[in-house]
């Protein structure tokens, strides 16, 4: 009997691992399409307005249902440099090439006329719609195979140790 339950507990363990390494891959995934959002937000704001970058960085955090965690915590005032800044952390996972993309676009935000931001955002909307297809095959890869090793990762363990 404490074989069998030595056995269930590292079965559920290991698959619990394997559910969390999915996660952390739909997390990635969810983070750029939340970018997206943010992206489509911004040209929206600057086609029917004239905001000033705080304002377009504050209506941002109070106007997307899942901003970006470096956009929630920026504070009232924040400017592209101040948005620039916070993802130095990374807190939402970016790789290398995303954030070099969203630093440049934050720190040359409010630079220009409106044509040219237009033109701008449009870029960097297109870049990471791009991204997001490409994470879209990526992770329904990475997610199956996280899991499956999981559970029968689990299983070989149980039946090696057991």
């Amino acid at each position: 009997m404490l074989k069998l339950i030595g056995f269930l507990a590292i079965v559920i363990s290991s698959t619990a691992a394997g559910q969390y390494a999915a996660a952390r891959y739909k997390a990635r995934l969810s983070s750029v399409k939340q970018v997206v959002r943010m992206i489509e937000q911004l040209k929206m704001s600057l086609e029917f307005e004239s905001p000033t970058v705080a304002h377009m960085i504050l209506e941002l955090k109070t106007q997307l249902i899942a901003a970006p965690k470096f956009i929630s915590s920026l504070g009232e005032n924040a400017d592209g440099q101040a948005a620039a800044c916070a993802l130095n952390d990374n807190p939402d996972g970016y790789n290398d090439e995303d954030l070099a993309r969203l630093k440049e676009l934050f720190l040359n935000l409010g630079s220009a006329d409106k044509v040219c931001e237009l033109a701008r955002l449009s870029s960097a909307n297109l870049y990471f719609a791009n991204r997001v297809k490409q994470l879209e095959i990526e992770t329904a890869d990475k997610v199956k195979l996280s899991q499956s090793l999981g559970v029968l990762g689990g299983l070989f363990l149980g039946v090696v140790l057991i």
